[in-house]
């Protein structure tokens, strides 16, 4: 599975990525209590009220808003597996999936 965008290294950090116009930076992030984000963290952090997780390979998990294209927002992460393209809209959590339960 490749990414169009760099990936984080899982050392207990998860990277932000925003969508926007320009692509702002992606922002290192860490959970509140330290070691796994929690549900409301998530919802606040990406900014919706539905998160969706796909796992990445590596270790490493995107968590994403679900209703992101329904929303119109901008794309954001492109994602392959197999053949098949997936396309991620708004932002997007990319982190090691031993920090969200």
């Amino acid at each position: 599975m490749t990414t169009y965008r760099q990936t984080p290294s899982p050392h207990g950090n998860g990277t932000l990525y925003l969508a926007g116009a320009s692509m702002p930076p992606p922002k290192m992030v860490k959970p509140a209590n330290g070691t796994t984000f929690e549900l409301d963290e998530l919802y606040a952090m990406i900014g919706c009220k539905y998160v969706e997780m796909l796992e990445l390979g590596g270790g490493l998990i995107a968590i994403f808003d679900e209703e992101g294209r329904n929303k119109q927002l901008l794309q954001n992460f492109h994602v392959y597996v197999g053949y098949n393209q997936l396309l991620l809209f708004g932002a997007v959590l990319v982190c090691p999936s031993d920090m969200f339960d």
